[in-house]
Order: structure tokens, then sequence, then C-alpha cells
């Protein structure tokens, strides 16, 4: 488990990681309205998450 954490994961991914990552900048422009709202803002991490994680190649 920890090396597949460490590698990046072997999983294919199933959508394009350059759209994911235009769709997620649009989400976060949505940031001030939403501001106050728990599930907008744990979605927004798990994105962001996922950018950061796309960017890792094994």
């Amino acid at each position: 488990m920890l090396i597949l954490f460490l590698h990046g994961g072997t999983r294919k991914r199933n959508y394009d990681i350059h759209q994911f990552k235009k769709a997620v900048k649009l989400f976060n422009k949505a940031a001030v309205d939403f501001k106050n709202s728990e599930t907008y803002l744990a979605d927004r991490v798990d994105f962001l998450r996922k950018v950061l994680a796309n960017k890792v190649k094994c």
C-alpha cells in the first residue's frame, strides 16, 4: 500500500487529466460564493488533491 502511494498508484485514469484540471480551475472560481459550504470545501480539497496526484508519473 505504501509503495503504491509513493509511486502515485497504478490505476488507469478514466478521464482526461487536462480537462479535469480545467474543470477544477473553474470549480475553484466559485470559492467565494461557497466559502461556508462544508461540502464544497471537501470537494475542493479532493479535486485539488487529484490534480496534484495526476502530476505524479510512475
